[in-house]
């Protein structure tokens, strides 16, 4: 079953992010997140298998977050 989830306070975030921003992680590695405040989604597609889809999800996330310039 998907689950969309929304982010949390960064004081408590476990992933980096914007308060509002939701994703979803399909099966062997799809992804989508939507970030309201930096007008931004992402759609990210992969064969991974098993645990290396959860990396490759988090390290997507943060190189296109890092490369954000204000």
């Amino acid at each position: 079953m998907a689950s969309v989830l929304p982010c949390i306070p960064i004081a408590r975030a476990a992933l980096a992010g914007s308060i509002g921003d939701f994703s979803w992680g399909g099966a062997f590695g799809t992804y989508f997140w939507v970030d309201p405040k930096e007008e931004m989604a992402v759609v990210f597609m992969a064969a991974a298998p098993s645990e290396v889809r959860v990396h490759l999800r988090a390290l997507t996330k943060n190189l296109v977050l890092a490369a954000i310039v204000d």
